[in-house]
């Protein structure tokens, strides 16, 4: 069981520990679990007919983009363009929309409107190269 500590496995209770007077090893939930982040961090960056997608806000380096993450210090992502076209930058589900902002270029990076296409904020046009950012205030609360 203390190989198994950190990983994924079945039967647990809502403290995360193993569930008690339980003893079941399917061995399913280890590799269904490294399956689904595996799909996850192949899907961050994705081609599709609307343009280069980035689904997570996560440092990756593929083909389309770049991926910089500013988490969990400050709520930012920067891609930069490998090529030119159309680009969908995914903003968390906490995020309110009011506080989004939008950034093209650099050195001197422009503040540009937020064009909203479902959770996405879309960037036309981008030239390979081009730094795309988006910014937004961070969920904090302290648990007393």
């Amino acid at each position: 069981m203390r190989r198994l500590e950190g990983g994924f496995l079945c039967r647990t209770d809502p403290e995360d520990r193993w569930s008690k007077g339980t003893i079941s090893l399917e061995g399913c939930c280890p590799p269904t679990g490294m399956t689904s982040l595996y799909q996850a961090w192949k899907d961050l960056v994705r081609k599709t007919e609307e343009g280069v997608r980035v689904n997570l806000a996560f440092h990756h380096e593929s083909p389309d983009a770049r991926v910089v993450s500013f988490f969990p210090d400050v709520g930012r992502v920067t891609v930069v363009a490998r090529n030119a076209g159309d680009y969908l930058i995914r903003i968390p589900g906490f995020v309110s929309w009011n506080f989004v902002r939008a950034f093209r270029g650099r050195p001197e990076s422009k503040q540009v409107e937020v064009i909203r296409k479902g959770e996405y904020v879309v960037f036309p046009n981008a030239e390979a190269g081009e730094e795309l950012t988006v910014s937004f205030p961070l969920v904090d609360f302290i648990i007393p």
